[in-house]
């Protein structure tokens, strides 16, 4: 049986002779317990050009300490991972089908295969409250990996890892405080594994935003990619038929196609029409699996608020048995196509287009830009000539998109300048500005929003 936890931790590289500081006197720590020692060996899979690692997965066989056995790691946030583990079993070496099949939507096919082992002499610490609790551990490890294939790499490293067991985040960023104030820097990498592949994986490919950072394709192109990352964590859930997983996906799904569609002008049609039509059909499939589970839903919550004495007979034992095999059907259905060779392809142009930077159309991004810079420098009046206030009004829905995310992204900088303040005011007032002109002009549908982005609205 699959054990699902999540993991809440920070990494610190440490040098050779490096001492950790006393946090026996952090935030609600009565006590600290040990070291004690454990004695850790791993074994780490994926495949031969390493997609578990490059998406941040990572999937190992290990033996030693409490928690020996098979563990996959999946992103799940800032500081956070989502571990999900099984026994070690009589597998042997074979990675249990389970585990295979959680990690499809990355391996796409491919065959997993051990590509490094990693033995670490770990020292614990146990950060404890008045009553015994564990609120955190803090280990010391001395890491010393070998690459396997074709040819082998060894290496050697120290690191910290403070990691939550019963506290909160104040905990985790008091201990932060303190270690840096140590002397300890915040480790560059998350896994184990990258520092251990660190030569065999890719080298960076550049600037990210080759059309400049903050410019109006990274605003669209940063979306798409926070999404495609959304529908790829939705995909293990909705496999373990977890709860509101499929919704989540099928919205998801939907918000991905919406938006290829919303910035055809930004973004080349001839690059997203067939991504957009592959979006619209994985929705179908996962919409077909929503309706059942919604209308089950609505009816037994009306069955419930009914009076006992105007049903008649056993009704939701009726209804269950109706609604078992349309769920049981539809759930393969969904199955069947994550395990598709139609849904790799998606996944595989999904990503494609967004390691491109597909190409897009100069004119709107620069008429955005350059509104967004006279923002960001605060200079006041105004801000753009009145021809490209007219093409924005000719493109009204998918200019008040666009400044409509520039302005979030703004806000999300949470930072205390008086400049990016005035930007975020400035952004906002254009919002209201175009949002009024599609309002005055009575155009169909709700402003800048796409027929799909309506009816995702009102879904359940």
């Amino acid at each position: 049986m699959v054990t699902d936890t999540r993991e809440i931790e920070l990494k610190y590289e440490i040098g050779p002779d490096a001492v950790l500081p006393p946090l026996e006197d952090l935030p609600r720590v009565a006590s600290e317990d040990g070291p004690d020692e454990q004695k850790l060996e791993a074994e780490y899979y994926d495949t031969e050009d390493l997609r578990l690692l490059r998406a941040g997965v990572t999937l190992r066989r290990r033996r030693g300490g409490k928690d020996s056995g098979w563990h996959l790691k999946l992103p799940a946030g800032p500081q956070t991972r989502r571990e999900l583990r099984l026994p070690l079993g009589r597998s042997g070496r074979t990675v249990p089908a389970e585990l295979v099949r959680l990690v499809k939507v990355y391996s796409r096919g491919h065959a997993l295969a051990p590509v490094a082992r990693i033995a670490t002499v770990r020292h614990v610490r146990t950060l404890v409250d008045e009553a015994g609790t564990s609120l955190a551990e803090v280990v010391a490890d001395e890491v010393s990996a070998q690459t396997l294939g074709a040819s082998t790499t060894i290496s050697t490293w120290r690191e910290v890892e403070v990691e939550l067991t019963g506290g909160d985040r104040q905990l985790l960023r008091a201990a932060d405080k303190r270690l840096r104030r140590g002397g300890l820097q915040p480790a560059g990498r998350t896994a184990k594994l990258e520092r251990a592949l660190a030569d065999a994986l890719p080298a960076p490919t550049g600037d990210e935003h080759p059309g400049g950072r903050g410019s109006a394709a990274d605003v669209v192109l940063d979306y798409v990619a926070e999404q495609a990352d959304k529908l790829k964590a939705y995909d293990p859930s909705v496999r373990r038929d977890e709860p509101d997983s499929v919704h989540q996906m099928r919205v998801t799904t939907r918000r991905l196609r919406s938006t290829l569609q919303s910035f055809g002008k930004i973004l080349s049609t001839a690059d997203t029409k067939h991504l957009a039509g592959e979006l619209r059909w994985l929705s179908h499939v996962l919409g077909d699996a929503r309706d059942n589970e919604v209308l089950s839903e609505r009816i037994e919550a009306e069955l419930h608020q009914t009076p006992v004495e105007l049903v008649m007979g056993p009704v939701q034992a009726r209804v269950r048995e109706h609604f078992a095999p349309l769920a049981g059907r539809s759930r393969q259905a969904v199955l069947d196509t994550l395990d598709s060779e139609r849904y790799f392809a998606l996944l595989d142009e999904l990503d494609q287009l967004l390691a491109d930077r597909v190409s897009v159309n100069r004119e709107l991004s620069r008429i955005i830009d350059a509104y967004a810079q006279d923002a960001i420098s605060a200079f006041g009046g105004g801000w753009l000539a009145p021809a490209d206030w007219e093409w924005i009004e000719q493109n009204a829905a998918s200019s008040l998109q666009l400044i409509g995310m520039a302005r979030r992204r703004v806000v999300a900088l949470h930072l205390c300048d008086e400049s990016v303040t005035r930007a975020a005011k400035l952004l906002s007032m254009a919002h209201g500005s175009l949002s009024d002109w599609l309002a005055r002009r009575s155009l169909p549908g709700k402003a800048g929003m796409t027929d799909d982005e309506q009816e995702e609205d009102g879904d359940s």
